[in-house]
């Protein structure tokens, strides 16, 4: 059983779910599993041509997959894989100027 952690902005698409059990051999068989058991996730880590987005971030083992030739990582029992997506965003409007009175 691979052990899935993923960041906060992902758990409203696995059911409120910070971490979810997955049973596969390879990384993507790992994907794909979460993929169809959840299947809104899906949109929010593959692009419209299916790869995955560039903002998504995965980690095996504490390692970044980000450079690794091939996404056919085999994966052992027990290992941690983490999905991670990053935050943005912010308003302008808020914004005001700084001035000696700030």
């Amino acid at each position: 059983m691979i052990r899935v952690r993923l960041s906060s902005p992902l758990h409203r698409y696995v059911e409120g779910n910070a971490v979810v059990d997955v049973a596969c051999n390879s990384l993507v068989e790992c994907l794909e599993a979460l993929e169809s058991r959840f299947p809104e996730l899906a949109a929010q880590l593959r692009g419209s041509e299916g790869t995955l987005r560039p903002s998504v971030q995965l980690y095996l083992n504490g390692e970044s997959l980000r450079y690794r030739p091939s996404m056919d990582a085999p994966l052992r029992d027990g290992d941690e894989l983490v999905i991670m997506m990053p935050i943005a965003g912010g308003s302008t409007a808020c914004r005001r100027p700084l001035t000696a009175e700030s």
